[in-house]
């Protein structure tokens, strides 16, 4: 959406898009959010408009699953953040250097990787750790050929069981 985003925008946009595409929308049953004011507001949410403007009454509406679990993965398990900073440093060491980086993607391309680099991890989309988590796993001998290629694997992997 551009511009305002206030619920009769949602409104707007939503039966919009539900005309244009001949959905009768009084077949909705549910309606996932991400919790938004703008979304879940008493009077003027897109929630209670759209209840309002179709008699809606009985529509169900649930906190989308994803940002609940965004929540949650804010609040860290200790354990999950110790792999998490050892990946990141890893990952850093393979990326910063540009020599190392065109090394070890040349690594990659020698063992038949399945892939051909790591993925960097953003602290913004948390939705990157898992798959940089991934990632790593997967090409996890790589890597440690790669680091013991460099003489780091000792360095970098102090505390770490492989």
């Amino acid at each position: 959406m551009k511009g305002q985003t206030r619920g009769i925008d949602y409104l707007n946009v939503i039966t919009n898009f539900l005309d244009n595409n001949d959905i009768d929308i009084k077949k909705l049953v549910c309606v996932c959010t991400d919790g938004c004011p703008s979304m879940t507001g008493c009077d003027k949410g897109f929630i209670s408009l759209l209840k309002k403007q179709y008699n809606l009454t009985n529509i169900l509406s649930f906190h989308c699953i994803i940002h609940q679990e965004n929540l949650a993965a804010r609040v860290s398990i200790p354990e999950v953040d110790l792999v998490m900073k050892s990946v990141i440093k890893i990952v850093n060491y393979i990326r910063a250097n540009e020599l190392n980086h065109r090394k070890f993607k040349s690594l990659l391309e020698e063992m038949n990787s399945d892939y051909s680099d790591v993925l960097l991890h953003t602290s913004v989309r948390w939705l990157s750790r898992g798959k940089v988590l991934q990632r790593f796993f997967t090409l996890r001998l790589e890597i440690i050929a790669f680091l013991q290629q460099n003489n780091k694997f000792d360095e970098i992997d102090k505390n770490n069981n492989w």
